[in-house]
């Protein structure tokens, strides 16, 4: 995990630009999570994406919470649905300049999940990002990054109001 992570840095909105992701959610495009701390070890994860063309496919906020401030890369985070356990959000690389970050999940039974976020919605397309890079680096971490795939970000895509202000940030 990054050893010192600066939460006030991590806040705001992430376009996610590549995951591994649940099954459910596979569908999705348009892929934003907008991290906002609630308190010193409390958080919101607003998450939206467009499904079935419905820029209102899914809207969720995620509840979470860093149980040790010295490790604050090591958070967890509230299930997408109540049958489902909590899962650790392990914040395993970020930029620089926090522009983007590979969040790390192993739920037991259900598996692994990564995603790779980034504060432009084109990151990738536009070189902005080289995710074979960063498959490299998890494959090295012993993580199976094969199946992380590109989320689409289409010129069409329709963001919510915390995530156009963020884009235009960039």
């Amino acid at each position: 995990v990054v050893p010192e992570l600066s939460l006030k840095s991590y806040e705001g909105t992430w376009y996610e630009v590549a995951s591994q992701n649940l099954g459910v959610l596979s569908a999705c495009s348009c892929s934003t999570y907008h991290f906002a701390m609630t308190s010193d070890r409390t958080f919101d994860d607003r998450f939206t994406c467009t499904k079935g063309g419905n820029p209102s496919g899914v809207e969720m906020t995620l509840k979470g919470r860093i149980p040790d401030l010295s490790e604050a890369a090591k958070m967890v985070e509230s299930p997408v649905f109540s049958w489902m356990p909590s899962a650790p959000y392990w914040v395993v690389e970020v930029g620089k300049d926090y522009e983007y970050a590979v969040v790390y999940a192993c739920v037991p039974v259900l598996g692994e999940y990564i995603y790779v976020f980034h504060r432009h919605p084109e990151a990738i397309s536009k070189r902005m990002i080289d995710l074979n890079s960063i498959q490299s680096r998890l494959t090295t971490m012993g993580i199976d990054a094969s199946q992380v795939k590109i989320v689409p970000h289409p010129a069409s895509c329709q963001y919510p109001a915390h995530a156009a202000s963020a884009a235009v940030i960039v």
